[in-house]
């Protein structure tokens, strides 16, 4: 009989407040030169999907979202679900600025 892979499994909710955002128009560079870039908004990706999108002159963004955590046999945590991305690094969450 094979012993079982994840030993606990639970839900948490994360919950990531941004202040201080970007503003509506921001100077991007294009070849050496500054112009204006906007309007910029923030918002949260949900696997592919981009959600919750928000002005870049907002006074805050707040997102909050489940996050499954597993534990391993050997006491490693794994994070899954909808707002965990599987890429370089293993484990990141999306806050995208938009413009």
């Amino acid at each position: 009989m094979r012993a079982a892979r994840f030993i606990v499994m639970t839900e948490i909710t994360m919950r990531i407040r941004v202040h201080t955002l970007p503003g509506l128009w921001c100077a991007a560079r294009s070849d050496g030169i500054l112009e204006p870039y906007g309007p910029v908004h923030v918002d949260i990706q949900r696997q592919k999907e981009v959600i919750e999108i928000l002005p870049g002159d907002a006074e805050e963004a707040v997102y909050e979202f489940p996050i499954e955590v597993r534990v391993t046999a050997d006491g490693t945590l794994q994070f899954h679900g909808p707002f965990v991305q599987r890429r370089l690094p293993p484990i990141i969450i999306c806050l995208s600025e938009l413009g």
